[in-house]
């Protein structure tokens, strides 16, 4: 699937995307560790949002977000850290998505998170990111659906790990 970040790499790229099972080998120790934690709260259905506590995932700060679902399938970020800020797009914070958004790359943002919401379980992507004046890099992504009510999906919340 080609990326959404495109406004910090030159051009498009695909990038691998697969469910997160409990055993998935994932290079980041903060990816699985919120990948752990998600299996661990989801045992019988999806994690409750209030169980997520940031100071649980101290280290991986940085490099979370936090994605609410809205209704009519929209999303918007409601919290993005420093690192990941550096890696996406700046202006995300608070942005509306939409399946019919002008810029095809957050069209095909809104189709990957529709897929973690249709999966109800983590979802991995992983790809090479070609930031400008430099070589190219590998990034590795965890969004893991969580629940307002332990039913529907309310949110998102993801993590992403540039090598």
């Amino acid at each position: 699937m080609l990326s959404y970040r495109t406004d910090v790499i030159r051009g498009l790229f695909e990038q691998a995307e697969h469910v997160c099972m409990p055993d998935s080998a994932l290079r980041s120790a903060a990816a699985s560790s919120l990948r752990d934690w998600w299996w661990r709260e989801g045992a019988d259905d999806l994690p409750r949002k209030e169980r997520f506590d940031v100071l649980d995932h101290f280290n991986a700060a940085p490099d979370l977000f936090l994605v609410e679902v809205l209704s009519h399938g929209e999303f918007r970020t409601r919290l993005i850290g420093e690192n990941a800020k550096a890696h996406v797009e700046t202006g995300r914070l608070g942005a509306i998505l939409r399946w019919n958004d002008p810029q095809s790359h957050r069209q095909v943002l809104w189709r990957y998170y529709q897929r973690v919401i249709a999966e109800r379980r983590p979802m991995t992507c992983t790809g090479d990111v070609h930031y400008a004046a430099t070589k190219s890099r590998l990034y590795e992504g965890l969004d893991c659906p969580l629940s307002a009510d332990g039913i529907h999906v309310t949110h998102i919340i993801g993590l992403l790990t540039v090598f």
